[in-house]
């Protein structure tokens, strides 16, 4: 008899580093500007994608970013559905294939649920190049 003890992976979200120090400083959870209009935080469990997502999203927003390591299992009155790729605010879906699910996290997400922060390297024009010190 085989018993599944399978933890639940890990996602990631990209963030304007200014914002997310703001929430901690000001010890209240992150709600996105796109919250309202997408329903809910886009994040991935995959972070090989990551560098391509910002550039198809945030490529254009001059604010340092950070990359934020989610444990599922400390979100609060937040669930996470995988789902289809879909619109950040009024930008097209970066991936159009309907294969791959992409967490999507219905409710605000908690400082606590963070268990790493990741700096984001980008280029001069905001090209995003790396992120320091994640494994992938």
């Amino acid at each position: 008899m085989s018993t599944d003890t399978a933890q639940p992976k890990d996602i990631f979200h990209l963030i304007p580093k200014p914002i997310w120090e703001n929430c901690k400083e000001s010890k209240t959870p992150y709600k996105p500007s796109t919250y309202e209009q997408d329903g809910f935080i886009h994040a991935t469990e995959d972070p090989k994608m990551l560098l391509s997502v910002g550039n198809h999203f945030y490529k254009s927003v001059t604010e340092p970013f950070l990359l934020l390591r989610i444990d599922v299992t400390k979100l609060l009155d937040a669930p996470v559905k995988y789902e289809p790729a879909a619109p950040v605010g009024d930008t097209e879906a970066h991936s159009n294939k309907n294969d791959i699910l992409f967490p999507h996290i219905y409710g605000l997400l908690n400082i606590s649920c963070v268990v790493k922060e990741y700096v984001v390297l980008r280029s001069d024009e905001g090209t995003f190049l790396d992120i320091q010190g994640l494994d992938v």
